[in-house]
């Protein structure tokens, strides 16, 4: 019998598709872990063989998917980056610019950059599945009431030689020093402010909307990374109007800022700001006596370029 007991180890490529080894150091904290056995494309030719039945067919574009989430914590110290940074990292984000002592900062990368890719290998029982050059997509980044803030994606990666599966295991034991407890969305650790107004925030999700494309070719294999065009949902209290109206900010077609900041103490504090975020439509709710606005949109780019930028700090 094979244990269901999963676990993921992955680490940033020096080289693209180049395979790093991986240690304990490599372990990754995450839940709802899937990694496919084979993907693959099927190369058929129906011949007139003047009989009926099957013609043999070929699988092409061989793969594998990873998919997983992970809660998003703080540091622990200002000016280092959280180990999930590195996971939007293989998303199309920067690599984390460091302001030592102060923060970590993340953008979403220009189409010319150069992308991040990881190897992975994901483990159901102790049987290894692996993929190198893996880049991914941010299915969603998500700050719901009274739940931890998490991190859902989804990689692509290619299958790199050797066995499909096998029972190589990574040497040492799990190191859990480098994640920190989370901390859930509430009022004395979460503040959001809509065009500079502080909201009382029911829920929070961004999607990059982004695609994870494996590619082959004579010379190699890739994964390709489209481009993305980030989109949020945001279910608050109804404002009033007096204090601060959205219908106004979106019959004006206003490009607002957003600031959601988790954690107020040095080494646990998340940001996620929207420089120019877009109010594109208002729906009415509501949670048993109290109405609700939900807020959807999109996140425009700034001169700079920046249209989502995460901050650890």
């Amino acid at each position: 019998m094979v244990s269901i007991v999963r676990s993921l180890y992955a680490k940033t490529e020096a080289v693209y598709g180049t395979p790093e080894v991986l240690t304990n150091a490599d372990y990754l904290l995450v839940y709802n872990l899937q990694a496919s056995a084979l993907e693959a494309d099927t190369l058929a030719t129906s011949f007139d063989r003047g009989v009926g039945g099957g013609t043999k067919t070929y699988a092409v574009k061989r793969r594998r998917t990873f998919s997983f989430k992970t809660q998003l914590f703080g540091s622990g110290a200002a000016g280092t980056a959280p180990k999930w940074m590195q996971i939007t990292g293989w998303c199309g984000m920067t690599v984390p610019a460091i302001t030592a002592g102060v923060k970590a900062e993340q953008t979403f990368t220009a189409l010319t950059g150069n992308y991040g890719s990881a190897t992975l290998a994901a483990y159901r029982g102790g049987y290894r599945r692996r993929g190198t050059g893996a880049r991914g997509e941010i299915v969603a980044i998500s700050f719901e009431l009274n739940k931890y803030p998490e991190l859902e994606v989804n990689m692509a990666a290619i299958i790199p030689a050797g066995a499909l599966e096998d029972a190589v295991a990574v040497a040492g034991a799990i190191d859990l020093a480098q994640f920190r407890n989370p901390l859930e969305v509430s009022a004395p650790n979460t503040e959001m402010l809509i065009d500079g107004y502080e909201v009382n925030l029911r829920s929070f999700v961004l999607k990059a909307n982004n695609s994870a494309n494996f590619r082959s070719g004579t010379k190699n294999n890739e994964v390709l990374l489209a481009r993305h065009l980030a989109t949020f949902t945001a279910v608050i209290d109804v404002t009033d109007p007096a204090a601060k109206d959205y219908l106004l900010t979106l019959a004006a077609d206003a490009e607002v800022p957003m600031l959601l900041t988790h954690g107020v103490v040095a080494g646990e504090i998340i940001k996620l700001s929207l420089p120019k975020a877009q109010i594109q439509a208002v729906a009415d709710g509501e949670d048993g006596e109290a109405a609700l606005y939900t807020l959807t949109g999109q996140a425009n780019i700034t001169n700079g370029g920046d249209d989502v930028i995460i901050t650890a700090q």
